[in-house]
């Protein structure tokens, strides 16, 4: 989102893109030592996994949950009177979109592809989301932190962190448990 609205908020790129892949490499390391190198294979192709996606409907979702929450944002920005800048889309932004992609995909592996069904096993779909929704903010506090903005606005980072681990869940759980979704 700050991307878009051409703000400066992470000092390191390479920093958060490398932290990125922390969630999926201990998914990895887990998953090897419960049931050997095939498991890991099997995990590093579930971003991937379009087939999952029985009902075409969810692809709705998938695609616009992202696009739904900036305006959220956006809109909930201006109705508190907090300025706003305008949409920024850097012509490189195609590179940037595959560069975030690739990130999401280190994230997930690890929270959607290892840690979400024994949570949700263990304290029901929504209880479990909300936990790791809030160990996923909690870990983001040092980056936040470290990027000089606003207590305010690490704040509503970590709750709209929060929030949408609940909406990926929703649309995780809801087509066919696809990491790609």
């Amino acid at each position: 989102v700050a991307i878009y609205a051409d703000i400066q908020v992470f000092p390191n790129w390479a920093l958060i893109n490398f932290g990125a892949f922390i969630p999926m490499a201990v998914a990895l390391i887990l998953v090897y030592r419960e049931n050997g190198t095939s498991s890991m294979v099997e995990l590093l192709k579930r971003p991937f996994d379009f087939k999952r996606i029985q009902s075409k409907i969810w692809y709705l979702p998938i695609f616009l949950v992202i696009p739904f929450t900036v305006f959220v944002q956006y809109g909930l920005a201006l109705l508190f009177g907090s300025p706003v800048s305008s949409l920024y889309l850097p012509i490189w932004s195609p590179l940037l979109f595959a560069i975030l992609f690739i990130a999401a995909i280190g994230e997930e592996l690890g929270l959607m592809g290892y840690v979400i069904e024994p949570m949700q096993e263990h304290f029901g779909a929504l209880n479990g989301n909300i936990l790791l929704g809030i160990i996923q903010a909690s870990y983001h506090i040092l980056l936040f932190t470290s990027s000089g903005m606003s207590a305010g606005w690490i704040m509503w980072q970590l709750i709209y962190i929060a929030a949408t681990r609940v909406l990926y869940a929703w649309v995780y759980n809801n087509a066919g448990k696809s990491i790609f979704a």
